[in-house]
């Protein structure tokens, strides 16, 4: 059993190596197209043919499109290649100053937090800290429909764990498809309504699992959705009951 995890972690480390290799040295050449197609738009945009600016703004759009996309393979493979260093965390903190960096600009101030109270954890700050920012701004989007987007934070201790919560009273999500929710670059949701690489809950889940805890979300039509992630309870990494 030991030889076969060993494996499978080998072959995630050489997967994860590959993808941020590959992704790294996509940038390059997507620059290139994107910075000529600019060029080219604004030189000459007078003197092209009348369907030409069209087309080049497909190929800005699409660029625009796989540059999102490499910015996702990148962090997807950064968790992977990140040892996790654990030191005792105030998530009270990390939560709260995911939410003011949430709140620097206008849209987002329309929203009310609540913040309860955390309990700490023993984890990587630099994980975690991406773990608060991705369920919050995940709860952010698809609640700035509601006329008064509400995000609740929250903490419960059970046997062995503490679990931390992320409500909105946003837009749903169909339980049915609850299956894809967690995988990379799948949407629920329109990318024309709700933008996004699709890696954000992907990222959460792995980082989560990496510290030996799990990634849960239930969703009820009409009252928005609530994300959990649980970490194994800090006093018992301490070896106290």
């Amino acid at each position: 059993m030991a030889e076969r995890t060993a494996e499978r972690e080998l072959v995630v480390s050489d997967l994860d190596a590959f993808n941020y290799s590959v992704s790294h040295d996509l940038r390059s050449p997507l620059a290139v197209i994107d910075g000529f197609s600019r060029k080219i738009l604004a030189d000459h945009g007078e003197v092209l043919s009348p369907t030409s600016p069209r087309m080049l703004g497909s190929v800005l759009n699409n660029a625009g499109k796989m540059a999102q996309l490499i910015d996702g393979l990148l962090a997807f493979s950064r968790p992977g290649r990140k040892p996790v260093v654990k030191r005792r965390l105030d998530m009270g903190a990390l939560a709260a100053e995911a939410v003011s960096d949430l709140c620097a600009d206008d849209e987002s101030r329309r929203a009310v937090f609540h913040l309860g109270p955390l309990l700490p954890a023993d984890g990587d700050v630099v994980l975690l800290r991406e773990v608060w920012a991705n369920l919050l701004s995940n709860a952010l989007k698809y609640s700035c429909k509601h006329p008064q987007p509400r995000i609740e934070i929250d903490c419960m201790a059970t046997h062995g764990e503490q679990v931390y919560s992320v409500k909105d009273n946003g837009t749903d999500f169909d339980m049915q498809d609850y299956g894809r929710l967690f995988g990379a670059f799948q949407r629920l949701h329109p990318s024309q309504e709700f933008p996004g690489s699709g890696i954000g809950l992907t990222l959460v889940q792995r980082i989560v699992n990496r510290h030996g805890g799990r990634v849960l979300a239930e969703s009820r039509p009409g009252e928005g959705s609530t994300f959990y992630f649980s970490l194994p309870s800090a006093q018992d990494a301490d070896g106290q009951d």
